[in-house]
């Protein structure tokens, strides 16, 4: 009986036993990856989130600092290739004094700069720069917000009344924008505003 005894002990795990084992790493291995797989996916829209905040912050400012520069607000511009920009709650015409090469005001010289949501994809603020003659800017239309969800400005006059009509009596610009983003699974957002003084005003 002893014999017996020590040759059974001596035969290791049964297939019983390997199974389980087996079975239990698997549920483990799945955990761990579960786990890996959230935590990675948390921290990349973590990372997403502060690069949309990034990018909200960059159009907000590109705004901000135009409408500092501007003598005023236009209600309607017509661009030299016949485009017709109209201000509103979510565009903006600003009519900004020309410079030189020095960057020197040019007198009675304009520059025009606008800020709309492309008509085609209205997810892309875009923003165009038409030049005067002599002036050092350069005529420019490009992108500076891919995810906007909405742009919301609104015109404020001497005496801080909110004004919905012709906007050249603007002092003040109150600017709201946020943008929106899909990504892991998760939608995500960032919204900002400033408020931004015209130029001599």
């Amino acid at each position: 009986m002893t014999l017996l005894k020590s040759k059974k002990a001596g035969q290791g795990f049964g297939i019983l036993e390997v199974v389980i084992t087996i079975a239990i790493l698997g549920i483990i291995s799945v955990v761990i990856i579960d786990i890996y797989i959230k935590s990675h996916n948390t921290f990349e829209i973590q990372k997403d989130k502060a690069s949309l905040q990034t990018s909200t912050r960059s159009a907000l400012d590109i705004i901000s600092t135009w409408v500092k520069k501007s003598s005023s607000v236009v209600s309607v511009y017509t661009a030299p290739d016949n485009s017709v920009y109209i201000t509103s709650a979510a565009s903006l015409a600003l009519k900004v004094p020309s410079i030189d090469t020095n960057g020197n005001t040019i007198a009675g010289a304009y520059d025009y700069v606008i800020f709309l949501p492309n008509q085609t994809d209205s997810n892309k603020l875009e923003e165009f720069i038409y030049s005067s003659t002599g002036s050092s800017r350069q005529n420019i239309e490009r992108e500076i917000c891919q995810n906007l969800k909405n742009i919301e400005i609104k015109y404020l006059d001497s005496n801080s009344s909110e004004i919905t009509e012709n906007y050249e009596a603007s002092v003040l610009l109150k600017i709201n924008l946020s943008s929106e983003e899909a990504t892991h699974g998760e939608t995500i957002t960032a919204e900002l505003n400033t408020q931004a003084m015209l130029r001599n005003k």
